[in-house]
């Protein structure tokens, strides 16, 4: 919102702020209620300045930074992830596709990100044919070589993997990482 802000704000702190600079004088009578006017248009723009610069401090907040991180991405998995090193591609969840191939490149490719223009159609059906364990998704998992898995809990291939003994290294309310059993 603050691009509409800065929009919306700007016609009234112009305002305030050219009552802010000195004029000529018109006569006597104008001359206290127009310094006085003056005055609190300093003012105004001083708490304003205060204000934005509060606001932009906590914004710039390294601790909020990371609870958003947090928020809306598995930061804690993709460390583990970067821990265990496991064979095989990954098959990440879409929405956590940038920031994968942000932390983990280029020791791991994303399987699909927002970049759904560089993807084939084949991979996005295959990726939704994965994600929910659909007909056909063990045949997927073995053309894309997939070794690793970093899903939310809640995803279908999650619950079929753990069902067919899958290596789980991590899991919370965020999201799971599992690997393919080692052959043997």
């Amino acid at each position: 919102n603050v691009p509409v802000f800065a929009l919306v704000a700007a016609l009234p702190i112009a305002r305030h702020a050219a009552g802010a600079l000195p004029t000529p004088e018109a006569g006597a009578g104008t001359n206290l209620k127009r310094k006085e006017r003056r005055w609190l248009n300093a003012a105004l723009g001083g708490v304003l300045l205060l204000a934005l610069l509060f606001w932009i401090g906590a914004q710039t907040s390294g601790q909020r930074n990371r609870e958003h991180l947090e928020s809306q991405v598995p930061v804690a998995a993709v460390a583990a992830l970067r821990d265990v090193r496991p064979r095989g591609h990954l098959l990440n969840d879409y929405d956590w596709g940038g920031y994968v191939l942000w932390e983990l490149y280029p020791d791991y490719a994303t399987f699909v990100d927002g970049r759904t223009d560089v993807f084939a159609p084949e991979v996005l059906e295959d990726y939704i044919r994965l994600w929910t364990a659909g007909p056909g998704w063990e045949a997927a998992m073995e053309r894309w070589d997939i070794g690793t898995v970093l899903l939310p809990p809640g995803s279908p291939l999650v619950a079929e993997l753990v069902r067919l003994g899958w290596d789980e290294r991590f899991r919370d309310s965020r999201a799971v990482v599992l690997l393919r059993p080692e052959p043997g």
